[in-house]
């Protein structure tokens, strides 16, 4: 009779323990990493094929690997044309926006549950058990935290961006919204850099060669140029170096994550 009054209480402590005492936030965190760990590579197709209802693409669920890199080159294309590839990483919050107002049509439920749907299918044991208890409160957790990410940064997004700039990207939007997805993003993100620090290059080239008009050698240093601090920048935001050759300089951005960029100044 003790041993079954033990055993009940152990289990009524358990049960309190993953339901009443529960750390949801950390619970819920701790099942986003196993998720993302043990996803399978088809995660995001089947995603789209699941959840998505209507015509058009699935904008919610976009794999990286299935977009054409001629799409990724003419949404950097039209990008530098708008004059905006600069503006698309740190506004891309505007397009998580538009995406989500154009795709919600087509979801009968919201990414959170949709999710954690198919968490629930992958977790096994004591995370399946605990996961079936608090359900309800894992899911309420986990809208939480997405929309008060949302909101924070799209609102960061909406206070930087002036007018003109969000006509302008919006309209890039309409042209290629899968490419300017998240995971398109994890694509387009360091061609927009290259040009991004090309363009400060050809913009800093052409304020030196004005210098050796004026005073009939190139600059010993390109603080000379009075430059705005961002210009001489590269588009990994690290300064662009300048290194004299003689009668000549060079412009030079590199680092191990993406190959050298050079410009020359004769």
């Amino acid at each position: 009779m003790l041993g079954l009054l033990g055993l009940v209480l152990a289990a009524g402590g358990a049960l309190l323990r993953w339901t009443v005492f529960l750390d949801i936030e950390q619970f819920r965190d701790d099942l986003g990493v196993k998720a993302a760990t043990g996803a399978p590579a088809h995660f995001l197709s089947e995603q789209a094929r699941r959840f998505h209802r209507g015509d058009g693409p699935c904008l919610r669920y976009i794999e990286t690997d299935a977009l054409a890199q001629e799409d990724l080159d003419r949404t950097a294309d039209d990008a530098e044309a708008a004059g905006v590839a600069g503006d698309v990483m740190p506004l891309f919050a505007l397009f998580l926006r538009w995406a989500q107002e154009t795709d919600a049509p087509h979801h009968a439920s919201d990414e959170a549950e949709e999710w954690l749907m198919s968490v629930r299918e992958r977790v096994h044991g004591l995370d399946r058990l605990v996961l079936a208890l608090n359900y309800g409160r894992v899911l309420s957790s986990l809208r939480a935290q997405q929309v008060s990410a949302a909101l924070r940064v799209i609102g960061e997004a909406e206070r930087k961006v002036t007018p003109p700039v969000r006509e302008k990207l919006h309209a890039l939007w309409l042209k290629h919204p899968v490419v300017l997805s998240v995971p398109g993003s994890i694509r387009l993100r360091p061609e927009l850099k290259r040009r991004v620090t090309a363009a400060h290059m050809e913009h800093i080239a052409e304020a030196a060669l004005k210098w050796r008009s004026a005073h009939g050698t190139l600059p010993d240093r390109l603080s000379d140029l009075h430059l705005a601090s961002d210009e001489l920048k590269d588009g990994w935001s690290r300064d662009i170096q300048y290194e004299r050759t003689g009668a000549g300089a060079r412009l030079v951005s590199e680092e191990g994550e993406h190959p050298r960029i050079e410009r020359e100044l004769r």
